[in-house]
């Protein structure tokens, strides 16, 4: 039970709104009034709303989400799943990615990643192993 509490207090963390922002002030948006059976990529978009525009689509995944900036704002960490085949929590893999979302590397399994304080390292959920884990920022 306690290595629950502290796995919801971690990832938790990574949506609250103590994240920091991006230096840009263009914080990332999973718009929800996108249209639906389409691929769902990252949205990124200005403060008031404006210039909504996808940040990051990785074909073969068509859900991207949790998304999370390192606190420099350069880098951006998410989860992503192939919905349309089954696909579920138990095999969603973490991608992490340069701020204009390019660069794009997949980290394994994995779901809800948070940077630590440094951004040199990602805590993230796991069903398999199942626990909460911690991995260096490049895998």
């Amino acid at each position: 039970m306690m290595r629950l509490l502290i796995g919801c207090v971690l990832m938790r963390g990574g949506l609250s709104a103590a994240e920091p922002e991006r230096p840009d002030a263009r914080p990332p948006s999973a718009g929800s009034n996108l249209p639906t059976g389409m691929e769902h990529p990252l949205y990124i978009m200005n403060r008031d709303g404006t210039d909504l525009r996808p940040l990051v689509s990785i074909p073969e995944y068509t859900a991207h989400g949790s998304p999370a900036f390192t606190p420099d704002g350069k880098r951006i960490a998410f989860d992503a799943w192939r919905s349309g085949r089954g696909e579920t929590y138990v095999n969603a893999h973490i991608f992490v990615a340069d701020a204009n979302g390019g660069n794009v590397r997949d980290l394994g399994p994995g779901a809800m990643p948070s940077w630590s304080p440094g951004g040199n390292r990602i805590v993230f959920s796991c069903y398999q192993p199942r626990g909460v884990w911690i991995m260096h920022a490049d895998g």
